[in-house]
């Protein structure tokens, strides 16, 4: 009899502890009102090899983000409540598409704008203090994110779809609720860029 109690006893503080460290994710993205870091992805193609992109990300929270890349060559994510656009410089077009129509293209948007509904889309695995995965709870195209703090800071974001395919993002040089120029949102375009909207 005391085993079994003892066991329920270690089970409940488990089952504490873990929904702290749960919450402490959450809290963490809570926190962020505007964001501003550099980061590098590395995003390997499952038969065709890995990619590497360079660039800034700047937040908003509640309004918009902002993936601006410059290597290897220029090309932005502009996302707002209601819509993504996005441009290549190497094809000269720009794609601007509701929020609503989007898939995967979301997901990350979500999670750092709204981080309160992670419990409602994922199933959240703490895997240790600093990182989690999110197992979604539907099909939306994706395996798992998993995400990685450091001092209560994200740091690394790595994602695998359904294809497997592999996108780690990690940031770096952030700075976080401190005032930052808010026009690197109003994004500009070459005057022959072919726009396509949907």
């Amino acid at each position: 009899m005391k085993k079994i109690i003892l066991l329920i006893l270690f089970l409940s503080l488990t089952c504490t502890l873990l929904f702290a460290q749960d919450e402490k994710l959450i809290d963490s993205l809570k926190k962020i009102n505007t964001l501003k870091a550099q980061f590098t992805q590395v995003t390997s193609i499952a038969g065709v090899g890995e990619d590497t992109y360079e660039g800034n990300l700047y937040l908003l929270k509640g309004e918009k983000i902002l993936w601006d890349y410059n290597l290897p060559h220029r090309q932005f994510y502009l996302f707002t409540k209601d819509e993504l656009s996005y441009y290549d410089s190497m094809t000269k077009q720009l794609v601007k598409q509701k929020a609503e129509n989007l898939g995967v293209e979301n997901i990350v948007f979500r999670l750092l704008m709204e981080p309160s509904d992670i419990k409602s889309t994922f199933f959240v695995v703490v895997m240790n203090n600093e990182q989690f995965k999110l197992y979604p709870k539907e099909s939306i195209g994706l395996q798992y994110i998993e995400i990685t703090l450091k001092d209560d800071i994200i740091k690394k974001i790595v994602s695998r779809d359904d294809q497997g395919n592999n996108t780690e993002i990690t940031l770096n040089n952030l700075s976080i609720n401190k005032p930052f120029d808010k026009s690197v949102f109003e994004v500009k375009v070459p005057e022959d860029t072919e726009v396509f909207i949907y």
